[in-house]
């Protein structure tokens, strides 16, 4: 019914379904519950379809795109959970030492942003870009699954489950939160263009850092970890694992070099952060090559994969 890393990653992610519900039930944190039942219907859907062309159709292509969107779409809501239960991290955060390091390496972020109050076409191609990660993990994904690169497909999701989870691991050691909690940015006097992440955002942040959420619900969830950057992750992983498609490589190629500039302006990220991020996406993507093995031609792909 499902293939090795399948199962693997389901497991991964009943695990973490696990710990969840446990630290809801010692904590007693109010959870909107309806609201999660209604996110994870369209990938139980998903998960439905997919085992539905691997049995019954026997069509694998249309089965492994289906099963691996769920896969994704099950593991953002209980990572986005687990993330949400380290909360209140207190006075932890570690966003003026980041400052600082970007300081040193000659970067100033209120300086980046008033460069752009000079070129808003710009800054606004940016924003859509920003917001356009989670449409090309998307389009990667259906991607591989048919054009029959299975393997690579694995690897894809295996990367970015391993990176996210690594991510919170660091993010609650050296809890960041991003420089929306550092500079007042309506004082920086820029008028031509919004930021995604303003000052409104970075006080919802700080109120969460110190006193966590009232009421955890998918309706009011903040991207929470800065360093490292889970944005800069995601464009690693399209960028590279695009490259055997000979059709939407190039564009994702530049698309994704251009989510640098997009990541720091609209993602309210410290420099450092994205440096952070690409060691990451490095780190789990050989994790990845080690975990999904290339079949032999000899073995059947259930029992490769």
């Amino acid at each position: 019914m499902f293939t090795r890393v399948e199962l693997i990653l389901f497991a991964i992610i009943g695990s973490i379904l696990a710990i969840d519900l446990v630290v809801i039930a010692v904590t007693g944190q109010a959870v909107y519950w309806s609201g999660y039942v209604g996110v994870a219907a369209l990938p139980t859907i998903f998960l439905g379809l997919g085992l539905f062309f691997r049995i019954l159709r026997k069509n694998e292509r249309f089965a492994v795109v289906f099963i691996c969107m769920a896969i994704f779409l099950f593991f953002t809501i209980s990572g986005s959970v687990f993330n949400y239960l380290l909360l209140p991290v207190g006075p932890r955060a570690v966003d003026m030492q980041l400052v600082q390091i970007d300081s040193m390496l000659g970067f100033s972020w209120s300086e980046f942003v008033k460069w752009f109050d000079g070129h808003p076409l710009l800054a606004e191609g940016l924003k859509y870009l920003y917001a356009s990660s989670l449409i090309q993990l998307a389009l990667v994904t259906i991607c591989l699954g048919l054009t029959e690169k299975i393997e690579e497909l694995y690897r894809f999701l295996s990367c970015g489950l391993i990176g996210v989870l690594a991510s919170m691991v660091i993010w609650y050691i050296a809890p960041s939160f991003g420089t929306s909690v550092v500079y007042d940015i309506d004082s920086l006097g820029v008028t031509s263009f919004s930021l995604m992440v303003g000052d409104e955002y970075g006080e919802k942040l700080r109120h969460q850092s110190l006193h966590g959420i009232d009421v955890l619900s998918p309706e009011n969830v903040l991207g929470l970890i800065a360093f490292p950057s889970v944005h800069i992750l995601m464009a690693g992983m399209c960028a590279v694992y695009s490259r055997s498609l000979k059709g939407i490589f190039p564009v994702l190629l530049v698309l994704n070099i251009a989510m640098i500039p997009a990541t720091i302006l609209h993602g309210g990220h410290h420099l450092i952060d994205l440096v952070g991020g690409l060691g990451l996406f490095a780190l789990c993507y050989y994790i990845a090559q080690v975990l999904v093995r290339d079949r032999s031609p000899e073995m059947p792909r259930a029992l490769a994969n």
